[in-house]
């Protein structure tokens, strides 16, 4: 073989194997990228409740695709959901600002009882997936929410410390992602009302699909 041969030889080998590890590279990082552009679906579930009373029960409702969460004994009925919502919050008191929308927690309560209740709001805590205890925003700046016997509210709750400031205005950010939660992880509830009078502790677990 003469030396112009065996140039090309050595050429064609050293591009086919600068092409094998090329291809190699690339797998890797087609896998890499797809791994990063794997997108999760969070939701929750009601799994337990401390509540006064004889009756306590949870059920589940499914409306417009929304799976609602109902807690039920003999002075409130309760019912929870993961959805988007509106949140309305700023540093000035009584001029509630209008942010993009984000998931919270929804809930509609029911007043059994043959008096006004009340929900204590600075007493109100959401407990993280890591333990951490925040306080919450919800759609007024009144401390607490009186319902009449018989009757309902319906609100949200989002942890403050799940927030960030933008100017003068707080913007929410997510509470949950594939960073920061799992599946099988909880988060809670603390809600104290008044004159039933218990300090309610509603727990769920974080669902995750991708």
């Amino acid at each position: 073989m003469n030396r112009n041969s065996l140039h090309i030889h050595v050429v064609v080998a050293t591009a086919i194997t600068l092409f094998h590890s090329c291809v190699i590279s690339c797998g890797h990082l087609a896998q890499y990228t797809q791994e990063r552009q794997t997108s999760y679906s969070f939701n929750i579930m009601l799994t337990k409740c401390s509540g006064p009373g004889t009756i306590r029960r949870i059920k589940t409702l499914n409306v417009d695709e929304n799976d609602w969460y109902i807690y039920e004994d003999d002075h409130i009925t309760i019912m929870w959901a993961y959805r988007p919502v509106k949140i309305f919050t700023s540093t000035f008191e009584h001029v509630p600002v209008q942010h993009k929308k984000a998931k919270g927690l929804v809930f509609r309560l029911l007043n059994k009882t043959d008096q006004t209740v009340g929900i204590l709001w600075n007493s109100v805590l959401y407990t993280d997936q890591n333990a951490e205890k925040h306080r919450v925003i919800h759609t007024t700046n009144m401390e607490q929410t009186d319902i009449e016997t018989k009757a309902h509210i319906s609100d949200l709750i989002y942890p403050i410390g799940y927030t960030k400031r933008r100017g003068w205005r707080l913007e929410p950010v997510p509470l949950f992602t594939a960073d920061n939660a799992h599946a099988g992880q909880s988060i809670s509830i603390s809600m104290p009302i008044h004159n039933i009078p218990y300090t309610y502790l509603f727990t769920f677990k974080i669902l995750v699909t991708e």
